[in-house]
């Protein structure tokens, strides 16, 4: 079963959120909903996890194709397929790639019924990869901006008062940086 998002560690330390703010003197508790908060922007974003799952189970449907797309990228390996209960060989009745494609071989396809394919598949970024350090610098950014904007949307000090524009979008990637997670989105 794959993680649930909130499950998930986010892809940066409190401590680094701490570095990067420089606010070394900020408690774990509000650097660690940053890094979360960054984190679930990135993953809502993208539509993926973003961190390495090794062993992860899913079961697809059939698509009637020779082609069955996987649900996580970047994919690392594929352990299993097993289609109607019988094993399948890598290689032999099926092939991959890291953009998530799962090829039926040998001109087959994959019968279009549903809940039929039982894979598990490692997949996500490695920390040392292009794909997470974006993520990583999306997450940081979008902290930042969280940590900025607390959400106030007015104050008043006796006759004086002012309003704000509100700001829910704080905790949302830029056009910028969406552009900058473009490497961890499925091909189009």
């Amino acid at each position: 079963m794959s993680p649930v998002a909130a499950d998930l560690e986010p892809f940066v330390t409190p401590t680094a959120i701490r570095e990067w703010l420089g606010e070394p003197s900020m408690g774990e508790a509000r650097a660690d909903f940053l890094a979360r908060a960054g984190s679930a922007a990135v993953r809502a974003e993208v539509s993926q996890i973003v961190n390495v799952v090794q062993g992860d189970p899913v079961v697809l449907n059939g698509s009637g194709s020779e082609l069955v797309l996987l649900p996580e990228l970047e994919v690392l390996d594929v352990a299993s397929v097993t289609l109607a209960g019988d094993p399948l060989v890598g290689g032999r009745d099926f092939e991959w790639d890291t953009a998530g494609r799962l090829y039926r071989t040998r001109g087959r396809r994959w019968p279009l019924h549903p809940r039929i394919l039982h894979v598990v598949y490692d997949h996500g970024w490695w920390p040392w990869t292009a794909g997470f350090q974006a993520a990583v610098t999306v997450c940081l950014e979008v902290a930042a901006r969280v940590n900025r904007d607390p959400g106030l949307q007015s104050e008043r000090i006796g006759d004086w008062s002012r309003a704000f524009v509100p700001t829910a979008g704080r905790s949302q990637p830029t056009e910028s940086e969406k552009r900058t997670l473009d490497p961890l989105r499925r091909e189009r």
